[in-house]
């Protein structure tokens, strides 16, 4: 399921992802389709260049939550297990060949700077 986390993330309520990170919430907890917070806040920096509107955060930015996420041990080699949240054809490939990651996901918008920070925490490429 969802959890408050993933809920938070997935909203952009990055104010209220640090406040449970803070309170203990494990970044590395996905729903059944494999979304976990690092993976849907890499979506939502990449998103908002797309075809349709979407909420851009108040306050913290995606980049400032992606870094705290990875602060708190998230987990930047974590698949998805499926493609029901997918936006782009592109991502469903991805997730049939072998699962994406946020730095697929990245790679995907050309986010080199996203990219380097998750390489600089592990990332496999």
């Amino acid at each position: 399921g969802w959890t408050p986390l993933l809920t938070a993330t997935k909203n952009r309520y990055y104010d209220i992802g640090e406040y449970l990170l803070e309170q203990g919430a494990d970044p590395n907890i996905a729903n059944e389709g494999g979304w976990n917070p690092l993976y849907l806040a890499t979506d939502n920096r990449n998103i908002e260049g797309g075809d349709y509107p979407v909420r851009k955060p108040r306050g913290m930015s995606h980049m400032a939550f992606i870094k705290l996420l990875l602060e708190h041990g998230a987990d930047p080699n974590m698949r998805m297990a499926s493609s029901t949240e997918t936006r782009t054809i592109f991502t469903q490939q991805w997730l049939y060949e072998d699962g994406a990651t946020p730095f697929l996901r990245a790679a995907q918008s050309g986010d080199v700077e996203l990219m380097k920070l998750l390489l600089e925490h592990g990332a496999d490429p």
